[in-house]
């Protein structure tokens, strides 16, 4: 009858020695097969015990990424050529499997990253830890990402204006610094980057011409007015062709005026102002508009010397055309309901509250045509 336990090898023991070579053995227990549990080992047939093989271990130093200098293991297995049992339990070989760094924690200064180390077994699973063999790799390593920025610092503004003449602009240097004064990336900096440039205008301008158009007719006919001019910066390209530039490409100093005062003109006489006109007194029919009007001096004082004969109207006829019987009707409820209702008028009808109502628009109609043909 087959053994329900079995003896089965699980990892190894502490290396004898922290440096230099030492010794590590096979750790060998036995398992209950169906619950895969640890039983004292008087449970196993003791002559199908495996042999504890022995390996030895050297140290080496070596330096991982990031520069970091520590104490890595490789390990060499020296199995004892004197083991005779063969149905021994071994477990499967196992890899650590290591993912890509992650980014730094911090964007300046010191940080840490991280990335994902598991044991990994030759049948695609992950394993506990103690299945793989040699020192786990690192999972966190610490990152140094450069000085942390102070702040912009930036020079004074230049003293000349650029270019030469008219109009430019001053510059300054500009950058992220350090605490130790050095210039970093300016993604360092979290403020707005100040300005690099401004603008400024030189006293010499840039070969510029002035060019005055004729003066317009004056503003008024008597007392005082004023005369209008164009006044243009232009520049010249060759012999006979010109183009219009920039006021700062010109002296400003001298520029032509644009406005004069127009001169021997007769003193101004009273004259007759008036209101706008009222709204027609009917809609039909023939009715009237009035407005007021006055005699004014220049200072628009009352005067009477306004000469009579040009003294405008002050009242005229409007809206001449006649009245429609449509123009009877105003309230727009007043309506028709049948079309009979055109008859009821001449039928003698109207009188009664039926027609009244829903024969309002044509009883209207007609009793507005009688009474304009009475004497």
């Amino acid at each position: 009858m087959q053994s329900r336990y079995d003896w089965r090898i699980v990892g190894f023991t502490e290396c004898s020695l922290t440096c230099g070579r030492g010794v590590q053995q096979t750790k060998i227990v036995c398992l209950e097969r169906d619950r895969n549990l640890i039983v004292t080992d008087d449970n196993c047939v003791p002559t199908t015990r495996p042999c504890q093989y022995r390996r030895s271990s050297v140290t080496s130093e070596y330096v991982r990424l990031g520069g970091t200098s520590e104490i890595g293991r490789i390990a060499a297995c020296l199995v004892d050529v004197a083991c005779r049992h063969a149905q021994w339990s071994v477990l499967r070989e196992s890899q650590w499997k290591v993912g890509d760094w992650q980014k730094c924690s911090s964007v300046c200064g010191k940080g840490e990253r991280r990335r994902l180390v598991v044991c990994h077994s030759v049948d695609d699973r992950n394993v506990t830890d103690d299945q793989c063999e040699g020192l786990k790799p690192l999972d966190i390593q610490i990152c140094d990402m450069g000085s942390c920025a102070q702040g912009w610092f930036h020079s004074p503004w230049s003293r000349k204006c650029f270019p030469s003449c008219g109009r430019g602009h001053r510059s300054r240097q500009v950058y992220c610094s350090s605490p130790d004064g050095s210039q970093i990336s300016e993604a360092k900096c979290q403020s707005k980057k100040p300005k690099q440039k401004k603008a400024c205008r030189n006293k010499r301008p840039c070969g510029g011409y002035w060019f005055a158009g004729p003066w317009s007719e004056c503003s008024s006919t008597c007392g005082s007015g004023v005369q209008e001019r164009s006044v243009i910066c232009v520049k010249k390209l060759d012999k006979k062709l010109f183009t219009i530039v920039g006021k700062e490409n010109c002296r400003g100093r001298d520029k032509p005026e644009m406005e004069r005062p127009c001169e021997q003109l007769p003193p101004c006489q009273p004259q007759w102002f008036m209101t706008p006109w009222t709204q027609c007194s009917a809609s039909c029919g023939t009715g009237t508009r009035t407005r007021e009007v006055r005699c004014m001096d220049p200072e628009l004082a009352p005067s009477s010397t306004c000469t009579a004969n040009k003294k405008p109207s002050q009242q005229n006829i409007c809206n001449t055309q006649p009245c429609t019987d449509e123009s009877v009707q105003q309230d727009p409820s007043c309506k028709d309901v049948y079309k009979f209702c055109r008859l009821a008028g001449p039928a003698r009808l109207c009188s009664y509250p039926f027609y009244q109502e829903n024969c309002c628009s044509s009883c209207q109609t007609y009793q507005h045509r009688k009474t304009k043909e009475k004497p």
